[in-house]
């Protein structure tokens, strides 16, 4: 099996301040340790980045005119207090999200089998109007319309793995049968209420098969003991045997936001 890591050390210009808990050092470290300790076992790739085009497939182009006026300014544009837009953001972003596409390329040409994006910024909470929560554009979920609408792909699964509830990709599919979203994490750690009765009322209100969003609310008890490993693998093979691409968003302890893609 050819595993693939896409990678680019451009991500690691982005700041957002030196005291920043998102900090380039981490991506670094898990940089050098691929080189170290991985190179052997994967193929490493290059991303090429995201064209304006296919980010409006998720994002209003307001938004994204507004974030590339960005680029390059001395001082900082701070969209709410976790989310901060330095001179290599935009460029740092557009690499995040074409990581994604050009990873889903090469899977679809049977050049990998599957390959992992190890990207920042990251993306999961990423609104179409506006960034959040560390993010600012949503990469797996232009990857997942880049699926959609470039290569044809009928059934798609977005398995959102993270400590917060994933309000971006939800609200992007959350009314599309082609595309399931199925998110586990801490119990409410939710981003906003909103989010929480809207997920609430797709769940409950909704008839079987007109649902698109599973949720597993994890109790910090059940934290290590394997309970996400089990649901995670019982339910990509199911997904397999459906026909689905699978994909995977999220972070786990300090680890980058990252996805991996499967066919």
């Amino acid at each position: 099996m050819k595993t693939g890591i896409v990678f680019d050390k451009r991500f690691a210009l982005h700041q957002m301040g030196e005291e920043h808990i998102e900090s380039p050092l981490r991506i670094i470290a898990l940089y050098e340790l691929v080189q170290t300790r991985l190179k052997s076992g994967f193929t490493l790739v290059e991303p090429r980045p995201a064209t304006t085009e296919e980010i409006q497939m998720v994002h209003l182009p307001e938004y994204v005119s507004f974030l590339k006026e960005t680029a390059g300014r001395e001082d900082y544009y701070q969209f709410d207090p976790d989310t901060i837009a330095g001179p290599y953001t935009y460029e740092a972003a557009c690499l995040a999200a074409g990581a994604g596409l050009t990873a889903a390329d090469l899977i679809l040409e049977g050049k990998l089998d599957n390959a992992l994006a190890l990207v920042r910024p990251p993306g999961h909470h990423a609104e179409s109007h506006r960034p959040m929560g560390f993010c600012f554009f949503n990469n797996i979920a232009i990857t997942a319309e880049y699926l959609r609408r470039k290569k044809s792909i009928r059934r798609i699964l977005i398995v959102d793995w993270d400590l917060h509830h994933g309000n971006g990709t939800q609200n992007c599919f959350a009314d599309d049968p082609s595309v399931l979203f199925f998110s586990t994490h801490k119990a409410f750690a939710w981003v906003t209420f909103r989010d929480f009765k809207l997920a609430l009322w797709y769940t409950l209100t909704l008839a079987p098969g007109e649902c698109y969003l599973v949720y597993i609310f994890v109790h910090p008890y059940f934290a290590g003991r394997g309970v996400g490993t089990y649901l995670l693998g019982k339910l990509m093979r199911e997904m397999r045997d459906l026909g689905a691409v699978r994909m995977i968003s999220g972070m786990y302890r300090n680890w980058e936001v990252s996805f991996g893609l499967h066919t």
